[in-house]
């Protein structure tokens, strides 16, 4: 899970003009143009502005002393913001620090009082980062009076920003009229599908979550529901405490409860035929990343068991460890480790996998919402030709939800820069908002408008180019050592019923209706603020944001055969609840507010939508 969500900063204001777009705020020129624009935390704040690469540059330097604690210490500037304002901020920077966070940048929102209302952030990590460039957007929520850029430095030692920007994008276009929206696609293939899941850490068979709730018809109504949604695609902790506790390559304990669970996990999705992805976590292993040989060979012999031994040929993926832009960098801090230990660390792993005969794809970078660590993952060539497919985590706040196209299409754009083109996934996805206090609270996974959420995610990111999703997570279970379940997941951990949520239905939409290796197609929207739509197959899956029922005009060469709606007051039952359309035409069909569905298209092979005579 990201820290992201647990991140609290306090920040300070100064106000400039506000237009849209142009850059609302922009590098300073001179020193002078920094004092009047800038705040800085604490006032005493070591600060300079000079040029650095040929660009104007803000520094910022805390020394370490015995009565000094790392502190969020930051330059900020302000500009007048209101509700349902977007704005993307960027900047590039660099640091080298220890004994915090390192530097970051936030662009946050104030309400009247000067209270932070929302906030996102982009942390750059310990150590020498080398140069970084930073891209963040998000929507002014309800009660916005100001928007801020603040440049952090959280811990000791220097960091230095340059090309800092807010820019104001577009408002949403007005809502649909009565000729509705248009919805239009062709022959462009944005990808080839791995698929949708979720994460399942494979614990809810062992004695924690028996003892709790978890009978045998608890495990018969869980695995019911799994066979219903039919998942593309899982992913799956492997924490080293369950079968490999001292991390020496050789004591394994293959029959710990923990695996017992897992096997029994596996057995599922092997019968599914869903694709597997193990991830390796490491929670109370000390220095797990000193020796990378020794643990390349318990790596190798946890694969060879599951796959060889044990027949789980599901596995297709393995991830080295997660979000290792938060805890690998803690660790690169404290074991005075570097990026290069990472790259050796995949250099083995992959080393042993071929020794081993385990043929396996390399998931790379698996950010915890790191644009800085996923880019850097990218562009580091040796540790990009080990890498496989790539991966990122997002739990966005829910006034950056309406900007997701930005930061996934921003993801699949720095893939490109790079040969061959690498698959993409969403390894962990959900939403938070003031409410989130993770792993314990998460009402909003309860509530319908998470599942609108969602939907609309995947639309923005099928039609960017993502290919494959994994939801946080299946459902609520007790973790290793939890007081509560993991409050996370598609149906509660609340024994007889184990009710369902929202995002259950909406993640079943797309499991159930799509297929790996399924082509995604382009959709384009005359509205994509409030209908958002992507073809799979031939299926066109939308959502419609908007308040009002909305006729959908479907053009590329396709006639609408069939048209399914979900709603609210649909969700009765933990099945199929779609309630089927009538389409005015073979081109048209209004849908409800507040909705999502799919249609059913079948293709006409015109000159116009394959580019060649029929």
């Amino acid at each position: 899970m990201m820290s992201v969500m647990y991140a609290t900063l306090i920040l300070g204001s100064v106000a400039t003009e506000i237009a849209e777009g142009i850059a609302l705020i922009a590098p300073p020129t001179t020193e002078s143009a920094f004092r009047e624009d800038w705040t800085v935390y604490p006032d005493d704040l070591q600060t300079r502005f000079s040029s650095r690469h040929d660009a104007p540059t803000l520094s910022l330097f805390v020394e370490r002393t015995a009565d000094k604690k790392a502190d969020w210490r930051r330059a900020a500037a302000t500009v007048p913001a209101s509700a349902g304002q977007r704005f993307e901020a960027a900047a590039r920077g660099e640091g080298n620090t220890d004994g915090g966070h390192g530097p970051s940048v936030s662009l946050s929102f104030f309400d009247a009082a000067h209270k932070r209302i929302a906030h996102t952030d982009m942390f750059l990590g310990n150590g020498d980062t080398g140069m970084r460039a930073v891209k963040l957007w998000a929507q002014a929520p309800e009660g916005t009076a100001t928007a801020q850029l603040g440049l952090f430095l959280h811990g000791f030692g220097e960091a230095h920003y340059s090309d800092m920007t807010v820019r104001r994008l577009p408002d949403p276009v007005a809502p649909p009229d009565a000729k509705g929206v248009a919805l239009t696609f062709s022959n462009e293939e944005t990808a080839k599908l791995i698929g949708f899941g979720f994460e399942d850490d494979g614990w809810f068979y062992n004695e924690e979550n028996a003892r709790r709730g978890a009978s045998e018809d608890a495990v018969a109504l869980r695995e019911k529901r799994i066979e219903w949604m039919r998942p593309d695609y899982v992913r799956m902790f492997f924490w080293y405490n369950d079968w490999n506790p001292s991390l020496d390559g050789k004591t394994f304990t293959w029959d710990s409860d923990n695996m017992l669970s897992h096997y029994r996990t596996l057995d599922l999705y092997q019968r599914l035929g869903t694709r597997v992805n193990v991830c390796g976590v490491e929670w109370a292993v000390k220095k797990p990343w000193e020796d990378p040989e020794r643990l390349a060979r318990a790596v190798g012999a946890l694969m060879e068991h599951l796959i060889t031994r044990k027949g789980y040929n599901c596995i297709r993926d393995y991830t080295l460890t997660n979000e290792p832009d938060i805890f690998f960098a803690r660790a690169v801090e404290r074991e005075a480790q570097s990026f290069k230990t990472f790259v050796r660390l995949h250099e083995c792993v992959a080393a042993e996998f071929d020794r081993r005969g385990l043929n396996l794809n390399m998931v790379g970078s698996d950010d915890g919402n790191n644009r800085s660590w996923f880019e850097r993952c990218v562009n580091d060539t040796g540790y990009f030709n080990l890498a496989d497919l790539f991966a990122s985590h997002f739990y966005f706040p829910v006034n950056v939800a309406p900007m997701t196209k930005h930061i996934l299409a921003d993801r699949i754009a720095l893939l490109e820069t790079r040969a061959p083109r690498k698959d993409f996934i969403v390894a962990e996805m959900g939403f938070a908002d003031e409410r989130t206090q993770p792993p314990d609270k998460n009402p909003l996974m309860r509530e319908y408008p998470y599942a609108m959420h969602a939907m609309a995610t995947f639309m923005d990111g099928l039609n960017a180019g993502v290919t494959g999703w994994s939801v946080w997570c299946v459902h609520e279970m007790y973790y290793p050592g939890g007081k509560t379940p993991m409050r996370f997941g598609l149906w509660d951990f609340d024994p007889p019923q184990w009710p369902v949520r929202p995002i259950y239905h909406a993640l079943a939409l797309m499991t159930r209706n799509t297929n790996a290796g399924d082509a995604v197609y382009r959709c384009h929207s005359s509205h994509p603020d409030w209908v958002k739509a992507a073809r799979i197959g031939n299926h066109l899956f939308w959502v419609n944001l908007g308040e009002n029922e909305t006729l959908l005009t479907v053009s590329g060469g396709a006639l609408i055969s069939e048209a399914f709606a979900i709603t609210e007051k649909d969700l009765v039952h933990d099945r199929e609840c779609a309630r089927p359309l009538q389409p005015q035409s073979a081109h048209q069909v209004a849908v409800p507010a507040h909705s999502f569905g799919l249609l059913s298209l079948k293709m006409q092979r015109s000159a116009e939508f394959w580019g060649h005579d029929t």
